[in-house]
């Protein structure tokens, strides 16, 4: 059986370090710590879950997802908000994502979040 992917956008290097160790085992995780034309990255990598940081570098985290939901080839994709950003639910909800996941956080609701979305992916 082939593992899900996750493409995981954050550029705090030791964010990247830590999704990778923790869920690296379980997932295809490919990780980017920048991001200037997202749509055409999420359609190289097909990813089955996208994790996504409201300040990523370039397009910034928000625009972005408003750019996934509004594609075709993409827009079915869960995307996450990935963030310690005091509005990070309302900023969801305005670009479209499909949850957020709040910084810090704890590794095992880091772990059942995900194995949720993927499994409303199957």
């Amino acid at each position: 059986m082939t593992k899900k992917s996750i493409l995981v956008c954050d550029d705090e290097e030791d964010i990247l370090n830590l999704i990778q160790l923790v869920l690296g085992q379980t997932y295809d995780v490919v990780l980017v710590a920048a991001v200037t034309d997202v749509v055409a990255l999420v359609k190289e990598i097909q990813p089955n879950l996208i994790m996504m940081d409201i300040w990523i570098p370039e397009v910034g985290g928000e625009k972005a997802v408003a750019q996934l939901k509004e594609d075709k080839a993409t827009q079915n994709i869960p995307v996450l908000f990935l963030s310690g950003h005091s509005d990070t639910q309302l900023i969801a909800q305005r670009a479209g994502a499909d949850g957020y996941i709040t910084k810090p956080f704890e590794i095992m609701e880091l772990k059942e979040t995900i194995a949720s979305y993927l499994s409303s992916t199957d």
